[in-house]
């Protein structure tokens, strides 16, 4: 059956679409760049930290030093970056197959500003568009790098010496030596306090994309300078992290590139459908002729990807229906399939230690802090802000995330939250109850003129009205 579905103004036949509207479906996708500058004009006024990029996610500071441009047409400039096209393009230099399967097939590929962890797929006639969260990539760097600075020197060596294979570059380890002596050092003084902030942060970030799918950078940015990728940064503290982003971000691009492989239906796309898309990721990875330690970064790049899924899943958020398996299962099988593999005993063992340690890791930050205990990003801000006497923090946190691509999820539990202060449904004294909807009106009404957002947060607010009248 031929339907059209609406995407913003562009209404499109799903089996009818020419090859150079596969372009124009995914700019459709990713619209709203109005919305973003709007927002980003609005932040600009806020009293405090007016230059925005200090607190933005690490790759978009980094490339934002790199221009002599104001901070508007910086900003302009980053958000038309495609990351995803660039991450698929790195993989068809490193995988054979990759590579034939992206020439003989017309798929265009860019960042969606509001999709979930998993990123999205479209089939139609002539090619395929592939849809990635604007936000994930941060997330999973984010995640890594907290991951990646307590790990032990052996992770930072293997995780090192695969993203040197996979740049062609040389192993920077083995060639300097010294570079264990400054890891092994700077665990020596690493603190309980240390580790009870990096566990705050780990949790932190988890809640936040389990309520927003967006990043609340953690605390920890303030401790360590972040490195852009690259194997030079000998010995930085969060180089292991760097890399271990990468793959993981590998492992999700190499998923919806398994969908394109079997020419999936993304209207009918089952569990066996997913399966088979992770089936594939995991046979390119083991199948590809590379160093054994490329080859192992890889793996675990994989792992750590639906490790972190798996604490998402585990957060009791009400979520929509997926036809993804449980990241549990899906752990299992990439496990399985190492197994099984015909990868040398060096793969297979290496493998074992480094996701063995990753596990470990988690149950560490999971026993300081539990992210399920946490409240709501929103409410914890609102209420954080209001207690410390920095009111302004919540309205400047609100629209970052705005930024990041969380507006659906953000708009509506606005929505929500303006009618619960209003009618004292929130457990709160009268004073801070009065502070909090002073502070959530005042976002409505910065953003009255932004229509993505000032329509969602109506509709929202509408919305939670009726509910509780139908009640």
């Amino acid at each position: 059956m031929i339907r059209a579905i609406p995407v913003g103004r562009l209404f499109l036949r799903r089996r009818a679409i020419s090859n150079r509207e596969l372009e124009d479906f995914l700019k459709a996708l990713a619209a709203g760049r109005d919305f973003e500058l709007r927002i980003f004009r609005i932040l600009q006024k806020l009293p405090r930290d007016r230059n925005i990029f200090p607190r933005m996610p690490c790759l978009l500071r980094h490339i934002a030093k790199l221009g002599g441009l104001d901070d508007e047409a910086t900003f302009s400039k980053l958000r038309e970056l495609n990351w995803a096209r660039s991450h698929i393009d790195q993989l068809c230099r490193r995988f054979g197959g990759i590579r034939t399967l992206c020439t003989r097939n017309d798929i265009a590929i860019g960042v969606s500003p509001e999709t979930e962890f998993n990123g999205k797929y479209y089939k139609f006639e002539h090619g395929y568009v592939l849809a990635f969260p604007s936000g994930v990539q941060s997330f999973l760097r984010m995640e890594a790098e907290m991951f990646g600075s307590i790990s032990d020197i052996t992770f930072q060596q293997k995780m090192a010496e695969g993203f040197s294979q996979a740049l062609g570059t040389g192993n920077g380890w083995t060639k300097r030596r010294w570079r264990k002596l400054r890891v092994w050092r700077r665990k020596g003084r690493r603190s309980q306090e240390q580790v009870n902030d990096l566990a705050w942060g780990v949790e932190r970030t988890l809640r936040c994309y389990a309520d927003l799918n967006t990043v609340d950078r953690p605390d920890f940015g303030n401790v360590y300078i972040p490195v852009p990728f690259g194997p030079f940064f000998v010995g930085h503290p969060l180089e292991a992290g760097t890399h271990l982003s990468s793959f993981a971000t590998n492992f999700l691009m190499l998923h919806e590139l398994g969908h394109v492989q079997g020419s999936h239906d993304d209207e009918r796309i089952s569990l066996s459908c997913e399966q088979e898309a992770d089936d594939f990721a995991f046979s390119v990875i083991l199948s590809n002729q590379c160093d054994d330690s490329e080859k192992v970064a890889n793996l675990v790049g994989a792992y750590f990807s639906l490790h972190i899924l798996d604490r998402l899943e585990g957060l009791d958020q009400p979520r929509e229906p997926s036809t993804h398996p449980p990241a549990r299962s899906r752990i299992q099988a990439l496990e399985k399939r190492v197994r099984a593999s015909d990868a040398s005993q060096h793969v297979r063992h290496d493998f074992e230690t480094m996701t063995d340690h990753i596990s470990k890791l988690g149950e560490l930050f999971q026993s300081f802090h539990t992210a399920g205990g946490m409240n709501h990003t929103v409410y914890r801000t609102l209420v954080g802000s209001i207690r410390t006497g920095h009111r302004v923090v919540f309205k400047d946190q609100v629209l970052r995330l705005m930024l990041l691509g969380s507006s659906v999820m953000l708009c509506d539990y606005l929505g929500n939250l303006k009618y619960r202060l209003e009618r004292g449904l929130e457990d709160l004294d009268e004073e801070t109850r009065i502070e909090a909807l002073e502070e959530v009106n005042e976002v409505f009404e910065l953003t009255k003129d932004v229509l993505q957002i000032s329509s969602k947060l109506q509709f929202a607010y509408r919305n939670a009205a009726t509910s509780r009248l139908m009640l």
